[in-house]
């Protein structure tokens, strides 16, 4: 499957927290490798960073998730 879609959230670490999530960017031209650059800040991070791929059938998803956390 090729995806042509990416779509990054920022979800709140903890139970039942996806009706939390924030659209932090998304990336539609794959040219770069599918990469997104996120300027954050002095922002505390206790989250998770969901990254959502859309298919070429625009069907078809597959997400992965990242636990960040900042000190």
């Amino acid at each position: 499957m090729t995806y042509i879609y990416y779509h990054y959230r920022l979800i709140p670490t903890g139970t039942e927290t996806w009706n939390e999530r924030i659209l932090i960017g998304h990336d539609a031209d794959g040219s770069d490798g599918w990469s997104y650059r996120w300027e954050f800040g002095n922002q505390t991070l206790h989250d998770h960073i969901s990254v959502q791929a859309l298919g070429s059938d625009s069907s078809t998803q597959a997400t992965e998730s990242i636990k960040v956390h900042s000190l």
